[in-house]
């Protein structure tokens, strides 16, 4: 597979794992997986982030499909947007692993509303190191 390809794939990933942070709280909660935080609180650590992610990658394909000249900076503040996207949602859901660790709350439920966060930081930073490396 071409490296071209698969930064592809990682971009369609991307915007697969904003989508799903976007719905982490309310399929949590339809799940029963709820954890006590007001719904603010949830908007800014999962809908936020996952919006952010899921317009860069949304961005980063369209430009990614074009003429690669002049769009290099583009991509590589898409994949910037995305790595702080997802050490936000990462950082932010600490006190609640905490929190699991301590018996306050399931563990099944923090790692639910934890899982987006760590991945999308792993390949977004992959594609801003493949995106400096160019």
């Amino acid at each position: 597979m071409r490296r071209a390809d698969r930064t592809l794939e990682a971009w369609y990933a991307l915007g697969a794992l904003g989508a799903l942070s976007i719905a982490t709280p309310f399929l949590a909660r339809g799940l029963g997986l709820e954890v006590d935080v007001p719904r603010r609180t949830e908007v800014v650590d999962h809908v936020v982030p996952g919006v952010v992610v899921l317009a860069a990658s949304t961005l980063a394909l369209f430009a990614a499909m074009r003429e690669r000249s002049g769009l290099d900076g583009a991509l590589l503040g898409c994949a910037a947007a995305c790595m702080l996207s997802g050490l936000f949602e990462l950082t932010t859901h600490v006190p609640l692993l905490a929190d699991a660790a301590r018996g306050d709350v399931g563990w099944d439920a923090a790692l639910f509303m934890s899982a987006a966060g760590p991945v999308i930081l792993v390949i977004s930073f992959r594609l801003l190191w493949l995106e400096m490396s160019r």
